[in-house]
């Protein structure tokens, strides 16, 4: 019996070592970069064909309504939501995004989860 302990210890033993050492290799191989890195030349956005964007001209106020139907652990529900920009810079943009929603149950007598309706 003691020798067939002896060998499953010996086994578990030999078996951490691997997975450690597996470990170990996968580690240094994910901090390795695997393609050399190329030093970039100096140049503008409109020389690599890079389009400029305006964040006036795309920022702009949004509003909507939505809607969803009662699901797993969810209630009904209905809602509006608006995109307010307040301050739009260069760089930067400041801004107010709200969402509002209205839970309600379902109509008298009748249920979209099937037999609870009394």
């Amino acid at each position: 019996m003691s020798d067939l302990l002896s060998i499953q210890f010996q086994v578990l033993r030999s078996l951490r070592l691997s997975l450690s050492l597996t470990g170990a290799s996968a580690l240094a191989l994910a901090n390795t970069p695997i393609q050399p890195v190329v030093a970039q030349d100096d140049g503008s956005a409109a020389d690599l064909g890079v389009m400029e964007i305006n964040l006036k001209d795309s920022v702009q106020f949004n509003w909507g309504f939505q809607g969803a139907l009662q699901g797993a652990g969810t209630p009904n529900q209905t809602g509006i939501g608006f995109f307010v920009p307040l301050s739009v810079g260069e760089n930067s943009v400041c801004f107010i995004d709200s969402l509002a929603n209205d839970n309600f149950a379902d109509r008298s007598n009748y249920s979209s989860i099937v037999d609870m309706t009394e």
